[in-house]
């Protein structure tokens, strides 16, 4: 499989060209990560193989198919957009995408739909997706990008392959000894050394602070593709703690306040 434009990612790669090799690609992907330009890149890199025509390795980038889809302009390849004025997806939009979805391709082969903004999908519009996700056409597809997967139904992740999108060279964070420290501890699961991390916190200020959280959901994302642990439900639930800090931040929340609720979230997920 071709992924021209998509740096990094060698596991991901061989592990979409393996699909393609052994019978061809899911019907239904969740794509999340760390880099959103990187999400969005292969999101479009899938939905090209899918309709690709042509008959070398997918997507080939020259058939008529191929220029169109790399061109923004495929009739069978459908962004699934929520309203610009409201917050999340209405109801409606996914119904029509899951009644669209039994109508034939105009020209190819497959018909793919992708949700760019999958985390503003409410229970309502992923219990709607799922009657399409479940029995779907044959020639239907779907590609849901998100920040967090743990944010969605589990019947929802279920019918979906989860692909992890990391940052190339070029992207990579530098080391953050205080993340580190978080991850080595949130293993340990030990409630004291929590608390008293935490405590640490509070000396920073608030562009710190919010770096610091920052780096630490990139680090449990990265963890939770690389790390040996089995259970990866702890860091999913992790991951949404941090979102929900990261907002508290931006909206001003001292220092002490956050660093106490990231003790008490941290110790209440570990329990």
């Amino acid at each position: 499989m071709n992924f021209p434009g998509f740096d990094g990612n060698e596991a991901l790669k061989a592990r979409l060209s393996a699909a393609m090799a052994s019978g061809g690609l899911s019907h239904a992907y969740i794509i999340y990560g760390e880099s959103r330009g990187s999400m969005e890149k292969l999101a479009q890199i899938l939905a090209a193989a899918m309709v690709c025509s042509g008959t070398d390795e997918k997507p080939c980038t020259h058939c008529k198919d191929c220029r169109k889809a790399f061109g923004g302009i495929h009739p069978d390849i459908k962004l699934v957009l929520k309203e610009k004025d409201k917050r999340n997806y209405a109801i409606e939009i996914i119904r029509n995408m899951a009644a669209d979805a039994f109508v034939m391709p105009n020209e190819a082969e497959k018909k793919v739909y992708i949700i760019p903004e999958g985390d503003f999908l409410t229970d309502l519009c992923q219990n709607a997706a799922l009657k399409v996700l479940e029995e779907p056409p044959a020639y239907a597809s779907f590609i849901i990008l998100a920040e967090n997967p743990g944010n969605f139904l589990e019947t929802l992740r279920s019918r979906c392959i989860e692909l992890f999108v990391g940052l190339d060279d070029s992207e990579a964070p530098e080391n953050n000894s205080l993340a580190s420290d978080f991850i080595r501890i949130f293993k340990d699961g030990d409630p004291l050394e929590m608390a008293s991390f935490a405590v640490g916190l509070e000396k920073l200020g608030k562009a710190e602070l919010t770096d610091f959280l920052e780096k630490l959901y990139a680090a449990l994302v990265r963890e939770m593709r690389y790390g040996i642990a089995p259970d990866k439900e702890p860091y999913f639930k992790a991951c949404d703690l941090i979102s929900l800090l990261i907002k508290m931040a931006e909206r001003n929340v001292g220092a002490g306040a956050i660093s106490g609720a990231l003790a008490v979230g941290a110790n209440t997920i570990l329990k």
